[in-house]
């Protein structure tokens, strides 16, 4: 069985392990509510010198539960918000975009859920915060010479969506591993990545359990509202 979507956790562990790797010398604040705690524990654990917000007890946060945290001037404030309530989100980003200018600040996710598609959290307000988070896709480039996407608008009067580019990707690769090797399977080496329109793949071996994907993204906003690749 081949898992072709990275697991929600693998998702986890790469920006976290991103983050790890990149965040030397960053101020890191954890925001993080009773839902998210598994994931606030490994945030902590991985970076144990990181500072721990925990909402107020009707869920929401003042300006100064959080600026007592932050570090002004040259220093890079890290910000990364663990919760499922749009209410909290709104409340956070609001209170970040709100910060003085002398506030050198970066917000990130390890999980960018449907509370990111609440109204009053805008893409331009993520976008002034460099909104980091990982992702299984990117976005494709509309203007992009692709001839999938050609015949796809020529046939259809449209772009593809999402599904119908992950479609083409899946089987697009599985035909080209299956034409590099005997078969599928000695083609799924965690050493062989490969890359599409819009998703990657690199397969490893699960313990009773067939082959997972273990090829991700992690993806910033852009002042323009795209989405630019970090990883």
């Amino acid at each position: 069985m081949f898992q072709t979507l990275p697991s929600d956790e693998l998702l986890e562990d790469g920006m976290i392990a991103w983050i790890k790797e990149n965040g030397e010398g960053k101020n890191i604040i954890v925001i993080s509510d009773s839902k998210r705690s598994r994931q606030k524990g490994k945030i902590l654990n991985a970076l144990p010198g990181a500072k721990s917000i925990t909402p107020r007890e009707k869920g929401f946060l003042y300006v100064g539960d959080i600026n007592k945290h932050m570090a002004r001037g040259t220093a890079d404030n890290w910000v990364i918000v663990e919760t499922l309530d749009p209410i909290l989100l709104s409340n956070v980003i609001t209170i970040l975009n709100g910060m003085p200018d002398d506030y050198r600040l970066r917000v990130f996710t390890l999980d960018k859920n449907k509370a990111y598609e609440f109204n009053d959290i805008s893409n331009s307000n993520l976008a002034k915060l460099n909104f980091t988070f990982p992702s299984v896709s990117k976005s494709y480039d509309y203007d992009e010479k692709e001839p999938f996407l050609i015949s796809y608008k020529n046939k259809y009067g449209v772009l593809p969506n999402r599904f119908a580019v992950r479609g083409f990707d899946v089987t697009y690769d599985v035909l080209l591993r299956l034409a590099s090797a005997k078969d599928v399977y000695d083609a799924t080496s965690s050493a062989f990545e490969t890359e599409y329109i819009e998703n990657k793949f690199r397969y490893t071996k699960k313990l009773f359990k067939g082959y997972e994907n273990k090829a991700m993204y992690i993806l910033k906003y852009t002042p323009d509202l795209k989405f630019e690749v970090v990883k």
